[in-house]
């Protein structure tokens, strides 16, 4: 909960003019007080069901700086929530989307990399630059994380969607085919279009929040595909690639070609 105002010390000093008034507390006091009430509470069962989750240690599964931007950003949604009701405005959003936004772009390189990399080795991320072609084209094997963007899956899911439902047919996954990952670039692409507004300079309305967590989190509908889960949880997908891959299944991108 919000705590009081009375949670705060306010102590009485004398003024200039001789009159006693209340000395307003530092940022520091009030952060240390939030600290100790709404910020290292553990989540309630309702509140991780906000966000897709039924127990505690579903978010303890992920990797550790995937669970801490999780965890900051659904603590910091709920007390800027609760801010807001208190004082009936809003926020500027982006205090905790920016969390959230680098837990689906950490997750969704965590999933996907290794396997894109192994399947698509020579597939060229960025050209070559200049007339002497001093900058090599940057191809998918040698990309480095910052390269992994929302945007560029987004991009790469459309082209690949056919080469990647093939991937995953002949792994034994023939539910993830080409319908499958057009549904999920299309829930990608909103994403990324709500990562862009939150990421740059002007304010990110809550309403817009709302949308981004919707991608992340939530289920939707995804035509004959039937349900689609939040990204965070069908970026799993990826990792049935890599079990493919590891597993000693390669001839499945024997037809691939770029």
């Amino acid at each position: 909960q919000i705590p009081a105002g009375s949670a705060f010390p306010v102590q009485q000093k004398t003024g200039e003019d001789g009159e006693e008034a209340e000395r307003i507390p530092s940022t520091a006091e009030m952060l240390a007080e939030l600290d100790k009430t709404a910020i290292r509470r553990d989540l309630s069962a309702s509140e991780l069901a906000r966000f897709g989750f039924q127990n505690i240690s579903e978010v303890q599964a992920f990797s550790s700086e995937i669970r801490s931007n999780l965890l900051w950003g659904m603590k910091l949604y709920l007390l800027a929530e609760k801010i807001s009701e208190k004082t009936e405005e809003r926020p500027d959003a982006a205090c905790c989307g920016i969390l959230f936004c680098k837990a689906i772009e950490l997750r969704m390189y965590e999933c996907f990399a290794d396997a894109l990399k192994h399947y698509f080795p020579d597939y060229v991320m960025r050209p070559g630059q200049g007339a002497s072609g001093a900058q090599k084209p940057a191809c998918l094997k040698d990309a480095e994380i910052e390269e992994f963007t929302l945007g560029w899956y987004s991009t790469f899911f459309k082209k690949k969607k056919a080469a990647l439902g093939d991937i995953m047919r002949r792994a034994g996954h023939p539910e993830y085919g080409t319908d499958w990952w057009g549904a999920f670039r299309d829930k990608l692409f909103s994403c990324k279009n709500e990562r862009n507004l939150c990421c740059h300079a002007k304010s990110f309305p809550w309403n817009n929040l709302e949308v981004l967590l919707h991608t992340i989190f939530a289920d939707t509908a995804a035509g004959h595909q039937g349900t689609l889960k939040g990204l965070l949880f069908e970026s799993r997908t990826g990792l049935l690639m890599q079990e493919t891959e590891q597993g000693g299944k390669k001839n499945a991108a024997a037809a691939i070609t770029d």
